[in-house]
């Protein structure tokens, strides 16, 4: 199992592995590499292949002129963060030579190899990248819509939910719903019910949550159970295997029947994004199948696809910190493409981690390192994460190294 004192080790220099052993290579401007998405997978990506291949013609798109990270949104609830702090432009970028526009793609055309943007242009690309994220199967529940309240992605959404829960009237009932099988933040639910429950201890009281979880309980999911009936006995009521089958006003149906809240957050089944499925990018599990290590899609070449969208058959975390992992081993194999090198040399071990700040004096995290083996495939190397026996300080470290992962993925992306 990997030690505290490694996984630190390993986070502290990864930001500086991918340029190790990669020649840098003056690119033919010709070589266009178009980015579609400027978040946690995106913008890294960018900023590596640029480092490594100085002369590539390197765009973004990106809808947003400022992206608000999901990744944080829960850590809004209980004033871990003030909204301010957690908006950022892509003015470095430019500044770097990577070019920033701002508008949103409608269409794919792996032939012509060709981008269609809303605002009516078309751009051409040799290699396209998409770091767009998740998207949501509406259909799944009924009455959930862009209108639906989940704080589950970029931008505006995750400036919604921290307002509504300081204004659930006194004794009010929260219901928190998660759809089954893979999703971004997979320890985000339950640090979200962590954070609103440390809200109410303090200025409601008497509020209740109520957890509406698809997936089945599973013993990473101990500690967080652990620690609820420790500091907020009588307040979390957890629900396993329950999935919402329609929204009405402030109601929810479930197998269960009907259930009423005060707050409804409810997340609909995640997915490829809609451009993704348009571009025949998915498979029938809806995620995008991809060669490890290269992450270049298994559907069309000359596509690559890293972030949350990515199959989860790759057994990688759907987290901000392995999206920034993919964006740097992704980086590394198309510069040896060019280069006429072997594709998978000097690739880096990849990150998987991911941090839940239960609440503003106790954390945990769990972590794997995957590194490329003989067969080209991802092997799980090592491991690590926080006990349900932890001495309480290590918890209270945790806060303060998930802030600090927090300030070092924004820099490496923005600064």
């Amino acid at each position: 199992m990997l030690s505290r004192r490694s996984l630190l080790k390993l986070l502290g220099i990864s930001s500086a592995l991918p340029l190790m052993g990669v020649t840098r290579l003056a690119w033919a401007a010709e070589n266009r590499i178009i980015i579609v998405g400027g978040g946690a997978a995106g913008t890294i990506f960018a900023k590596y292949l640029k480092k490594i291949l100085p002369a590539a013609e390197i765009t973004i798109v990106e809808k947003n002129k400022t992206y608000q990270p999901a990744f944080v949104s829960n850590h809004l609830i209980n004033g871990l963060l003030d909204i301010n702090a957690t908006q950022y432009g892509y003015q470095t970028l430019q500044k770097n030579g990577i070019k920033v526009i701002h508008d949103t793609v409608t269409e794919i055309d792996p032939v012509s190899k060709n981008i269609a943007l809303a605002g009516g242009k078309s751009l051409p690309y040799d290699r396209l990248v998409l770091a767009q994220g998740i998207g949501f199967d509406n259909a799944a529940i009924q009455g959930f819509d862009e209108n639906t309240l989940h704080s589950w992605t970029a931008g505006e959404q995750v400036q919604q939910l921290a307002p509504k829960v300081a204004g659930l009237k006194p004794g009010g009932v929260v219901i928190v719903a998660t759809p089954a099988g893979s999703i971004s933040g997979p320890w985000a639910p339950f640090e979200r019910v962590s954070q609103m429950a440390a809200y109410f201890s303090i200025n409601n009281k008497k509020a209740k949550i109520i957890l509406l979880n698809g997936n089945a309980k599973t013993e990473d999911l101990a500690i967080f159970e652990d620690y609820w009936q420790q500091h907020y006995p009588g307040m979390i009521e957890a629900q396993w295997q329950t999935n919402v089958s329609a929204i009405a006003g402030n109601s929810v149906t479930t197998s269960a029947g009907n259930t009423t809240a005060n707050l409804l957050n409810v997340v609909a089944a995640n997915r490829a994004g809609n451009l993704a499925l348009k571009a025949g990018l998915t498979d029938s599990s809806g995620w995008c199948p991809v060669a490890a290590g290269t992450f270049e899609s298994s559907k069309q070449k000359g596509i690559y696809v890293i972030g949350d969208a990515i199959t989860p058959e790759l057994g990688l975390s759907k987290t901000a910190q392995s999206a920034n992992a993919q964006a740097k081993l992704c980086a590394i194999a198309m510069a040896n493409q060019v280069q006429g090198k072997a594709v998978l040399q000097d690739l880096p071990p990849l990150i998987d981690s991911e941090y839940a700040i239960l609440n503003n004096d106790y954390a945990i995290f769990r972590t794997k390192v995957f590194r490329i083996n003989a067969d080209k495939k991802l092997t799980q190397v090592s491991h690590g994460k926080s006990q349900i026996d932890d001495p309480e300080k290590q918890a209270q470290r945790e806060v303060l190294y998930a802030q600090s992962w927090f300030n070092n993925i924004t820099h490496e992306m923005f600064e």
